[in-house]
């Protein structure tokens, strides 16, 4: 492609495009970017992707500044797709910190190259051989599509000046050889994982900014639900003028919020076609994907070149690892996208969740085909895997997903199956609602007792009075809760292998409470060891958590600690971080620092606890605010 030759009567050059951007008010400094900016003096190339909202450009540009750069700046827009005015700009900006180009800028003008790579040449041999470290910024590199400036760019890295290195600010991958750079170490990278705001700079940031004080509870709530996104975390601030505002946004944001629903749809309306807009809509869904899933739900088989081409829009779709292969939307897209879903094709969700449930079957992941069932209504498909895998569900601790389950089932339904009745009853257990344990399970023992069934009735009254102790238990009745548990040993589980466990746990624990705690002590231990050959893994962490409570009250705080130990080392070597009982680890790990005046880090474990019950959609939050509340008394 030839230039056109441009001259200042052709076009006139907006000075503002090559400017460094001012700082926005109440800027954050990222020093944390110093160290690698200083790096980047030995790459050809520092590349910041992220999607729009991320700080790419007040980041970059504050931090050269800190550093006292020369910095060329470029601010790039759709015209400057037209390679004459590309040029025209990038000369411009290197000679403003270089000001050695005037016999090329007059040659551009005067129309003399016929191609970007003469005028690179040209220019490249103009610049010094040496000099002090020179920062080239191409802002907003994804507006360009011309294959010709891309080569342009990828010839510029391959020639330029020892210190001189190039800055692309972009939302997308750019063609120009990145995976070469990358092999050949010449790659600076700085993702939106790099950019998103920690609790500590959300922190440092709302402190500067707010006439109010937040607690640390929720910054890192506000932060973990906008994952970092420093749009969102900006936005809370400005919609929030006194603190019950901002919890209330907080509390809002999984909902979905107007202000950036708006920002989604302009950001849409400019950068998809309605295709690209409907694979967006149906793979909402999914919490997240790979080809097979995208597929699947559909139905075309297409949709694998679909969602390649997504992935160069610079969308908010994250990696899910680092196989490239799983992606996830970010939460707050993904819930902007489900709402559109249910405004625009309310009558496609339930399909698209059908086959979700049976894709995710086919991969072996029974959770989450069980929240689509749960979503799609269908009834006989909830009670299928609920019969397959809830038994699993509940060993693991997924009460939230059994309630889920059971709820979207008529009473009848549950109460004719025992294995149904006693998820029930557990489930309702795990939520303090223990009127209700009793009536489920009196209710099942009467339709046993209608259809004359000794055998079975004998069974399920056995693994019904193990749910009875544990409430004996809960309501502070220790001998009647060892009366059950005894009880339900008397019968080999049936229908819930755990339900032996759950009744040897109960023994444990009325002895504990009953002061006999060596006996409570050899009780649990032998739990423990019941749930490990059985891979009941919520169990075994509950034992050694209990384990951990019987040495405190030994007034052996060393002994706890280790046991605590074991348990997350257990949850270590089973990947088992996702289990809602860890709340409970945290929990007595804190109240044990706290023992020992380590408050910091027994806040830390509060925290987390807390946060492990917002991810399972808990609000069992009190006894972790009365530990946070001892500590900020301390």
């Amino acid at each position: 492609m030839t230039i056109t030759a441009i001259r200042p009567k052709d076009l006139t050059l907006i000075r503002a495009k090559i400017l460094v951007p001012r700082a926005p008010q109440y800027l954050y400094p990222r020093d944390k970017f110093d160290d690698l900016l200083h790096e980047a003096a030995e790459a050809s190339l520092v590349l910041v992707q992220a999607p729009a909202g991320y700080g790419k450009t007040s980041t970059t540009a504050d931090r050269l500044s800190a550093l006292g750069a020369d910095t060329a700046w470029v601010r790039l827009d759709e015209q400057d797709n037209e390679p004459g005015q590309f040029a025209q700009y990038l000369v411009h900006a290197l000679h403003s910190q270089r000001p050695v180009l005037a016999p090329c800028i007059e040659r551009l003008e005067n129309g003399d190259y016929h191609g970007l790579q003469p005028l690179l040449t040209d220019m490249l041999a103009q610049l010094p051989l040496e000099d002090e470290p020179l920062y080239l910024v191409l802002d907003d590199y994804h507006v360009l599509h011309n294959p010709e400036i891309h080569q342009a760019v990828e010839f510029l890295l391959k020639h330029h000046p020892p210190y001189l290195t190039l800055v692309i600010l972009t939302r997308t991958l750019p063609p120009i050889g990145i995976a070469q750079l990358r092999m050949q170490g010449r790659l600076l990278e700085i993702t939106a994982r790099d950019l998103a705001f920690s609790a500590d700079e959300a922190e440092a940031y709302y402190r500067q900014r707010l006439h109010y004080a937040l607690s640390r509870e929720t910054v890192e709530r506000v932060t973990r639900r906008a994952e970092g996104w420093i749009a969102a975390l900006q936005l809370a601030a400005a919609s929030s003028p006194t603190a019950q505002d901002f919890d209330t946004f907080t509390e809002q944001l999984p909902q979905g919020n107007q202000h950036i629903f708006n920002y989604f749809d302009e950001l849409l309306a400019e950068a998809v076609t309605d295709e690209e807009r409907h694979f967006l809509l149906r793979t909402s869904i999914l919490d997240r994907f790979n080809a097979f899933l995208v597929m699947r739900v559909t139905a075309q088989p297409d949709d694998q070149v679909l969602l390649n081409r997504l992935l160069n829009l610079g969308l908010f779709l994250i990696p899910v690892d680092t196989s490239g292969l799983w992606y996830r939307y970010h939460t707050l897209f993904a819930t902007y996208l489900r709402h559109l879903l249910n405004c625009t094709l309310p009558e496609e969700a339930s399909t698209l969740h059908l086959r979700a449930s049976e894709a995710w079957l086919a991969l072996n992941r029974p959770e989450d085909a069980a929240q689509h069932a749960i979503q799609s209504g269908d009834a006989e498909r909830v009670v299928n895997i609920l019969m397959r895998f809830g038994r699993d569900f509940l060993t693991e601790g997924r009460f939230g997903l059994l309630q889920r389950c059971l709820d979207t089932l008529d009473r009848q339904r549950v109460t004719d199956q025992p294995t149904l009745t006693l998820l029930r009853a557990w489930v309702a257990q795990s939520q303090y609602q223990f009127d209700e344990v009793e009536s489920w399970l009196a209710e099942a023992e009467r339709r046993i007792a209608e259809h004359n069934d000794e055998q079975e009735l004998i069974s399920a009254r056995a693994e019904f009075n193990a749910v009875r102790a544990q409430v004996a238990m809960n309501y502070g009745d220790p001998r009647r809760a060892l009366e059950l548990a005894e009880a339900a040993l008397e019968a080999d589980p049936r229908y819930l292998p755990s339900s032996f466990i759950a009744a040897n746990s109960v023994l444990g624990e009325a002895h504990f409470v009953l002061g006999h705690l060596n006996r409570a002590m050899a009780q649990m231990q032998q739990t423990e060891q019941l749930a490990r050959q059985r891979n009941v893994h919520q169990n075994v962490i509950w034992a050694l958590c209990q384990q951990s409570e019987i040495a405190v009250a030994q007034g052996y705080l060393q002994k706890a600690y280790n046991f605590q130990e074991k348990a997350f080392q257990y949850v270590e070597e089973n990947a088992l971080e996702h289990l809602p009982i860890l709340e409970f680890l945290y929990r007595i790990r804190a109240q044990l620092l706290f023992e020992w005046h380590h408050l910091e880090t027994a806040e830390t474990c509060a925290l987390k606890g807390i946060e492990i019950l917002e991810a399972q959609g808990e609000r069992w939050y009190i006894q972790n605010y009365v530990v946070l509340a001892k500590i900020a008394q301390a």
